[in-house]
């Protein structure tokens, strides 16, 4: 009963911890795309924004993901 209770705790955390890994890891091509495509005088002429760190590029994807997120569904007659 406890191998078990203590297999499902482990198998969760580990679950969690790849959906993290994976948010962290997309949020790389936006710092990259953020820091570099962007070069320093178009990015501070046009936008005004300094280089952003890993964390800002990982929740600048999480609130780009909640606002353009699509809703709609399709349902078949």
């Amino acid at each position: 009963m406890l191998t078990k209770f203590l297999l499902g705790t482990i198998g969760t955390v580990f679950v969690i911890c790849l959906i993290i890994g994976g948010a962290v890891l997309m949020a790389y091509p936006v710092k990259w795309l953020v820091n570099y495509v962007f070069t320093d005088g178009v990015r501070l002429a046009l936008f005004g924004v300094v280089k952003i760190s890993v964390w800002k590029a990982f929740f600048l994807n999480m609130l780009c993901g909640f606002l353009f997120k699509s809703t709609a569904s399709v349902s078949s007659k």
